[in-house]
Formats: structure tokens, C-alpha cells, sequence
């Protein structure tokens, strides 16, 4: 089971790193056009 929760955590912290990459992504396309 902690196993488990342990490898959910790091999913969810892989997750959102890349939502903000993304959100950066499009920050700086919006910024150049």
C-alpha cells in the first residue's frame, strides 16, 4: 500500500512539472505573436 501511495505522489509531482512546462510553453508563443 505505501508503495503504491508513494508512486501515485511522484506521478502527480511528474504531472503537474509538466502542466507548468506547458503553461510556459504558451506563455511565450502568446508573448511573440
Amino acid at each position: 500500500m505505501a508503495e503504491n501511495e508513494k508512486k501515485t505522489a511522484l506521478l502527480t509531482r511528474m504531472t503537474k512539472a509538466e502542466l507548468l512546462v506547458e503553461l510556459e510553453k504558451k506563455e511565450k508563443l502568446l508573448r511573440q505573436s
